[in-house]
């Protein structure tokens, strides 16, 4: 059976991956820029989904505050969700900009990843514990899909 830590991390893996790809995308100027962009987006989203939805509150519920990490967490993501915004008004007008606000995603999403897999998600395992099961199947039932 998986683990929060697990699950969460190999779903950075999965985001960094479809990054790559777009990043590669935006370098050789391919044409498949907007839908490569739209579906790191999306899995972006959904990651973030799933920890604003059920694993932070599951924290909250136990620990009765948004404090420290989390709070951290969510910053974080609204800054990165800044970003989206701006990568969204360049993806098919400004590649050099696109590019460049792809090297400043980067760098946050990797400290962001770093903070969540050493900090974040060892905490939420050791709080969770006792839920872990179903945080995972909730994790996996489609909350956050988008359809």
């Amino acid at each position: 059976m998986s683990s929060i830590l697990s699950f969460l991390t190999e779903d950075h893996r999965n985001c960094d991956q479809s990054f790559a790809k777009m990043e590669e995308s935006a370098s050789s100027r391919s044409s498949n820029l907007p839908e490569l962009y739209g579906k790191f987006h999306e899995e972006m989203e959904h990651h973030f989904c799933l920890e604003e939805k059920i694993l932070f509150p599951a924290m909250v519920q136990i620990t009765g505050s948004e404090a420290g990490p989390i709070m951290v967490m969510k910053m974080e993501h609204e800054q990165m969700r800044n970003l989206f915004g701006r990568m969204e008004e360049c993806v098919k007008t400004d590649t050099e900009e696109f590019l460049s606000l792809c090297e400043t995603l980067n760098i946050m999403i990797q400290q962001h990843n770093i903070k969540e897999e050493q900090i974040l998600y060892p905490m939420a395992q050791n709080l969770l514990q006792n839920s872990s099961s179903e945080i995972l199947a909730r994790f996996q039932e489609g909350l956050c899909r988008k359809d």
